[in-house]
């Protein structure tokens, strides 16, 4: 029996170091499998596999790798993946592992691709110290609840997908909020009812990390509407809560769960005209801008828009003084 092992070994290397070998070819380089192989010389990808991968194989050239593609392949987070340690761009996405508990040996990883891979619990220190780190697919496993506390050392992120992951609470999300570089976070298409809540503290601390926030807009695409999301505002200056809606200012939130409220559009309406009046950018700039066609419902299902002064009007002046006392 061990002498058997002992050639299965022999046989599955001698196929592996072909197939380091071979420049672009396909090749069925894992006995017992139907994976086909494509090495190059800083690539390699394995496909049709049909989740018969415990682990990944090592190539020759494992140094000289970058870039790894195993779709449909493993069936357990690789354990020999810190062979890898040059990789830059990994797509282990439709694979079959619930728990991820590290990948910090790939220190030049910048793009990561683990979607669809039934993902229920991530390590809190899974991603720590990944300083090149930009673009994070996690979408559709089944986190449910996530802390993200664990994205907070990747200085340099600048896309998160989140989407279709089941997920019903966020805490921690100011901590995303606060990286520099992040400018795409995708929550569409889950069960969230809230967002873990920002204190008015912690919003002005924020903003004061803000700066050109026309350029840096960052998009959050959510099904929690923007008044749930930024509560707070009546603690906070109008120059700060300028700040927040100009970073803010590319995100799209649902209009279904959100009242109008007469006090939230006075603010919001004068914001958003001063906002017109200082900035040097185009009428046609700002109203293209999606944060400012959120939406809120009034009692007949009609829907008004936050931001515009006309629907203010229309909504709120026209009231009694005894109407709009109880909008408020």
């Amino acid at each position: 029996m061990h002498r058997f092992h002992y050639l299965f070994l022999i046989v599955v290397v001698l196929y592996l170091l072909s197939c380091s070998t071979s420049n672009g070819n396909s090749l069925s380089c894992i006995p017992n499998t139907n994976c086909s192989c494509y090495f190059e010389e800083t690539s390699f990808i394995l496909s049709d596999c049909d989740y018969a991968l415990p682990d990944l194989p090592i190539p020759k050239n494992v140094e000289q790798l970058t870039k790894i593609i195993v779709q449909k392949g493993l069936t357990r987070l690789p354990h020999k993946l810190c062979s890898y340690k040059n990789v830059q761009s990994l797509d282990l996405s439709e694979s079959y592992f619930e728990i991820i508990t590290d990948l910090t040996c790939l220190h030049q990883l910048k793009y990561l691709n683990i979607s669809s891979c039934k993902i229920r619990w991530i390590n809190h220190n899974a991603l720590n110290n990944l300083n090149e780190l930009k673009t994070i697919d996690l979408s559709q496993n089944q986190l449910v609840k996530l802390n993200c506390s664990l994205f907070k050392s990747l200085t340099n992120l600048v896309s998160l997908n989140l989407s279709s992951c089941k997920l019903e609470q966020l805490t921690n999300f100011d901590l995303l909020l606060s990286l520099s570089h992040l400018r795409t976070i995708d929550l569409t298409h889950n069960e969230l009812l809230t967002i873990d809540s920002i204190s008015t503290r912690t919003w002005l601390h924020l903003t004061s990390k803000w700066f050109n926030s026309w350029e840096n807009s960052l998009a959050i695409n959510t099904s929690i509407s923007f008044t749930t999301f930024f509560h707070n505002k009546n603690d906070i200056d109008q120059s700060d809560i300028k700040n927040i809606i100009k970073k803010l200012s590319r995100s799209i939130f649902s209009n279904s769960s959100s009242l109008c409220n007469c006090r939230d559009m006075f603010t919001y309406q004068r914001i958003f005209n001063n906002i017109r009046l200082e900035s040097n950018k185009t009428k046609a700039f700002i109203k293209d801008r999606p944060l400012f066609r959120a939406m809120c419902s009034i009692t007949t299902g009609e829907r008004l828009y936050l931001f515009n002064i006309k629907n203010y009007k229309q909504y709120c002046l026209p009231t009694t003084t005894s109407t709009m006392v109880s909008m408020f």
